[in-house]
């Protein structure tokens, strides 16, 4: 690949990386978490691996609030 665009790993990696860890780190924390109906965890996880980027985002800003607190 370097032949194509001298310097592209240079770019790509990192940047693959960080998503590819936004990605792990959204869908584990979907996973662990308890919601109070299956189809809004089920829409989350479509969410997140439909938009890669901000599909993760959304949901740590936003998604993580509607869990059931087990604490309680």
């Amino acid at each position: 690949m370097d032949f194509v665009l001298p310097g592209f790993g240079f770019f790509f990696w990192p940047i693959f990386l960080m998503v590819s860890a936004l990605l792990l780190w959204a869908l584990i924390d979907l996973l662990k978490g308890e919601f109070s109906s299956t189809i809004s965890k089920i829409v989350w996880l479509l969410l997140i691996i439909s938009v890669p980027v901000i599909g993760p985002i959304l949901y740590l800003v936003v998604g993580k609030k509607p869990k059931i607190d087990l604490q309680s």
